[in-house]
């Protein structure tokens, strides 16, 4: 069974203000989407920053509910920063097969839709389907797949030219105790998933033209971005 998935998609950052995140990225020379309202039971928003191969999003909490309470939580436990990682997929469904064929356990398929606010004014639709990985597959953090099934309201073309130039995901970085058997858990999600040493940890690459993923000790990530 070939393994469907291809690397990574998108990034998702908790944040605590919403727009206030916004100003803040837009300073650094990022051009936003508008903002986006999600469900009443979801109580959320987003703004994405969108490159041509994968995008950031922000996502707030706007309305306190019972559906975002676990988010709410992780907030006041964890604060801001990157809280999952969505993975590229063509088929949701298709997906779960091929998973479960290669002994990868997920959790269910999933289908939502949202109103996206086009930059003309007008209102377009995105939809997606998204199935999250089982908790006992990952070594730490939330790693989910996404299948785009309106790309075109997502992947906006006046959305990807960023004054600062950016055009897309470098790498991820994520702190482990154990790098290596973090990167090793990890290689396994992706079929192109590499491991190789890295100063402090370890690599995975996760597909051609994809973010990597570095795992490094505490130690290494304090010297990888000193002063934070």
């Amino acid at each position: 069974m070939t393994h469907p998935v291809k690397g990574v998609d998108h990034v998702f950052l908790m944040v605590e203000d919403l727009d206030r995140a916004a100003e803040a990225y837009r300073r650094l020379g990022f051009t936003l989407s508008p903002k986006g309202l999600h469900s009443a039971a979801k109580g959320t928003a987003n703004y994405t920053l969108m490159f041509p191969g994968d995008y950031m999003e922000l996502l707030g909490i706007v309305t306190p509910t019972e559906g975002n309470a676990p988010r709410r939580a992780a907030l006041a436990r964890e604060g801001e920063g990157l809280r999952a990682v969505a993975c590229r997929i063509d088929d949701a469904e298709a997906a779960k097969t091929a998973l479960e064929a290669l002994g990868i356990a997920t959790g269910e398929v999933g289908h939502f839709e949202r109103p996206v606010p086009l930059p003309d004014g007008g209102t377009g639709r995105a939809a997606f389907s998204t199935m999250p990985f089982a908790d006992s597959e990952l070594p730490f953090g939330i790693v989910f797949m996404c299948q785009h099934r309106t790309r075109e309201t997502v992947w906006l073309p006046e959305l990807l030219t960023h004054p600062n130039r950016a055009c897309g995901l470098a790498e991820i970085v994520a702190q482990s105790a154990d790098p290596e058997a973090a990167a090793q858990r990890l290689a396994r999600l992706y079929a192109s998933g590499r491991v190789s040493p890295a100063a402090g940890g370890y690599r995975v690459e996760t597909g051609p033209a994809s973010a990597p993923i570095l795992c490094l000790t505490g130690s290494a990530l304090a010297e990888y971005f000193p002063g934070l």
